[in-house]
């Protein structure tokens, strides 16, 4: 709202988008199989394909991520962006990405 009400564009507001962002990541590893998650194994194994899905994602040069935000994010210089939407969406995800996995690793090992 703030965004529009200034004639800004969203990308400098990007923070909410971002925890936004990481919780839907959350919430989909803790959704499949779902059942399971009281077990022991079962909930490592998810983890442990989550850091896979992230080690991919942000620090390996595959264009998963360009492939997969393309939909949503351009290349096309805008204010506050002036390598695209798209950079600066991974610039900002990259900073905190390893977070997501770190908090639910020690959430879980939490006595």
């Amino acid at each position: 709202f703030l965004c529009l009400t200034h004639g800004n564009p969203y990308i400098l507001y990007y923070i909410c988008p971002l925890h936004t962002y990481f919780f839907f990541m959350v919430y989909a590893v803790m959704a499949i199989g779902k059942e399971k998650n009281y077990t022991r194994w079962w909930i490592r194994q998810k983890l442990g394909v989550l850091a896979l899905v992230i080690y991919l994602m942000w620090d390996c040069d595959t264009g998963i991520f360009e492939q997969i935000h393309r939909i949503f994010l351009s290349d096309e210089p805008i204010a506050g962006a002036t390598l695209g939407s798209n950079w600066e969406w991974y610039f900002r995800s990259y900073l905190d990405h390893w977070s997501t996995l770190l908090g639910m690793v020690f959430a879980l090992n939490f006595p």
